[in-house]
């Protein structure tokens, strides 16, 4: 029997500048008894070389390379069947952990019988390279998830999105469930989690922030993380949404079915909105005006999306940081 509790799988592509605080955070965690799988996304940098000085240095550590570059999908689900823990986690290369993730997780998950568990977020600015806020709130118990809670809080413009999530997954359930990342490349976590949910997992959410999450545009300025590989693709986030309701059709009630629908209608409405962003880039008041006058629920997006910012820089309790 493996000693394992935690399998850490780390997906790591072009990322040599960054990945060793990630495995740092890894290695200081109070929960000692984990491994961690770095899967090298066919990197044109060092990338390689940075992993396998660290595995070398800790013999819980161990490198998987991909000779062709596949996506965060193919990466992780490398890692996860030479997983040996109870438990998996996914800890991206520009993402860190809190000392306590794991112990406090693992804890956690065992209370509440789950076969998946996830903690809430802080959220990592990078226009200032710190963090600004928890995604949730830090008050409250723990809460069951279910699909249609999923679906309503992974919305355009909703300031936090549960796809963004990176839960521990009881291993067992996965095995016997057969669940893997399906091959997009992006919004594979939200297909992850509506999958073992449709399933019948049994998931809870705590409301600690453990996970130190990357944001891919500062909310402040609009600048880009230039350690972040995400290519946003709403196509991709509409095929995945579509994909969950044909492949569970039989199993999803007529409220699930509802707000796939829901969540479809609002990713056709965030493409029209970045319509919009370009053309005022490109100043074309005409184009502008024509994309409100078509798609009226444009501002109520960008409405959201003032709110959050404004939230970012003036934070309240139950966001803001201690």
């Amino acid at each position: 029997m493996s000693s394992v509790i935690v399998s850490v799988v780390i997906p790591a592509y072009n990322a040599a500048g960054f990945l060793g605080n990630a495995v740092a955070s890894l290695q200081a965690q109070t929960l000692r008894d984990w491994e961690a799988i770095i899967v090298d996304d066919a990197s044109t940098d060092e990338t390689v070389d940075v992993a396998n000085a660290l595995a070398a240095a800790d013999d819980r550590i161990q490198v998987m390379r991909l000779e062709r570059n596949g996506g965060p999908s193919a990466a992780r689900n490398v890692g996860f069947a030479a997983a040996r823990g109870e438990w998996i986690a996914v800890l991206d290369a520009d993402d860190l952990y809190l000392p306590e993730r794991l112990a406090t997780m693992v804890a956690a998950a065992h209370r509440l019988g789950a076969d998946v568990l996830a903690d809430n977020q802080w959220l990592r600015d990078p226009a200032h390279g710190a963090i600004v806020r928890s995604g949730l709130p830090r008050s409250g118990g723990p809460r069951p998830l279910d699909l249609t809670t999923l679906y309503l809080k992974s919305l355009s413009a909703s300031g936090f999105d549960y796809g963004t999530l990176k839960p521990i997954f009881r291993t067992e359930f996965l095995r016997r469930e057969g669940v893997r990342y399906r091959p997009f490349r992006y919004g594979e976590d939200f297909v992850l989690m509506a999958e073992l949910l449709a399933k019948g997992a049994r998931v809870w959410r705590i409301p600690e922030p453990g996970y130190i999450y990357t944001i891919t545009t500062s909310e402040i300025d609009g600048s880009k993380s230039a350690a972040s590989r995400t290519l946003v693709n709403n196509n991709l986030l509409m095929d995945g949404n579509l994909f969950v309701l044909r492949e569970y059709v039989d199993r999803l009630s007529a409220a699930e079915k509802a707000v796939i629908a829901k969540r479809a209608y609002y990713i056709e409405q965030y493409n029209h909105a970045l319509e919009f962003k370009n053309r005022r880039r490109r100043r074309d008041v005409g184009g502008m005006i024509e994309s409100l006058v078509r798609h009226p629920f444009i501002l109520v997006m960008i409405l959201r999306g003032v709110r959050w910012r404004l939230r970012a820089m003036f934070p309240d309790q139950r966001y803001s940081t201690p």
